[in-house]
């Protein structure tokens, strides 16, 4: 924001092609991507350009210049880039999953899911500590090994007494927890914004905005399609869409061809290929024969067996091979 037009959020053009630019290497790594900034979808509304604020002069005692929100990027901001700008951007990224924000002194979590179902992700925003309910948020990410992953997400009480020391106290000798006790008790009593003040309280949001567990299809690992062989020597061949190809006991071939294939052999010696995409590949009983080298970012997992081989690229994840041959 600028001080005096504006106190809501943009995003300048050459941040905007700086993000996109790590959006791009983060998919070509094959990485999921949680994103963390100030303001929100919600408030990024501001036309307002860098250039409107004051200029940079000198630092104030704590080192701050005067002119505070002044511009020292010397770069052009313009166009400016606002909440709906941001939304298409990461629509085009499916491995985005999450973004977490404040500024609103607001628990509320929102999905916003591409209108053609391909994407989407979680706006996160969570209260702040000056006004009520002062709270702070664990975020966990489970990965459920289903082709889907969990965000859990906690709201935390700061360590402080319920009840605020009485009136009259001197708080000469208040210590930080009896601080933050005096703190939320204002923040409560608050007539702006105070827990009195709306319905549902003030910042607190509805249970859906608070303790959740918000689930969402892995981008990396999205194998929903089943194709499974039988009990002896199979051939499964897959498509061009992300397929989870499952072999039985037997020496089976495995061929994931293009997609985000996940290709798991059963107990044999099996014979596995990825394909041209980000594919999880897995070995189970031992001498199978792996190959994923197709220039992306594969997983490879050879299972507990033994005498297994996999043909790989450098930049592939490889775990339990006895013998790894990179091309």
């Amino acid at each position: 924001g600028i001080p005096g037009p504006s106190a809501e959020g943009n995003i300048d053009d050459p941040q905007f092609r700086w993000l996109e630019g790590q959006l791009k290497a983060a998919t070509a790594a094959g990485e999921r991507v949680i994103l963390f900034s100030h303001h929100a979808i919600q408030s990024l509304t501001s036309p307002v350009p860098d250039e409107a604020a004051p200029p940079c002069t000198v630092p104030d005692a704590h080192g701050h210049d005067v002119n505070p929100g002044c511009d020292i990027d010397p770069r052009s901001s313009s166009p400016v880039h606002l909440g709906a700008d941001l939304t298409t951007l990461l629509h085009k990224y499916p491995n985005v999953i999450a973004w977490i924000a404040g500024h609103s002194h607001v628990n509320d979590i929102q999905p916003y899911v591409a209108d053609d179902k391909s994407s989407g992700f979680w706006m996160i925003r969570t209260a702040a500590e000056a006004d009520w309910p002062q709270q702070a948020r664990l975020i966990q990410l489970f990965d459920n090994r289903d082709g889907t992953l969990s965000i859990f997400g906690t709201v935390i009480d700061h360590a402080s007494p319920v009840a605020a020391a009485p009136a009259g106290t001197t708080a000469a000798g208040f210590d930080r927890a009896q601080l933050a006790s005096v703190g939320r008790t204002l923040a409560y009593n608050d007539n702006q914004v105070g827990a009195r003040q709306c319905d549902p309280a003030c910042g607190e949001g509805l249970a859906k905005d608070r303790n959740v567990e918000l689930l969402l299809r892995d981008p990396l690992r999205p194998c929903t399609t089943k194709v499974a062989g039988t009990a002896g020597p199979d051939r499964l061949r897959g498509s061009d869409a992300s397929e989870r190809l499952l072999g039985r006991p037997g020496a089976d071939r495995i061929d994931g061809r293009s997609g985000r294939d996940c290709v798991i052999g059963g107990r044999g010696r099996d014979r596995l290929e990825g394909g041209p995409g980000h594919d999880r590949i897995r070995g189970q009983g031992g001498g199978d024969r792996i190959s994923a080298r197709d220039g992306l970012r594969d997983h490879v997992d050879c299972g507990v067996g033994r005498s297994d081989l996999a043909i790989v690229d450098r930049k592939d994840r490889v775990r339990r091979c006895e013998t790894v041959r990179v091309k």
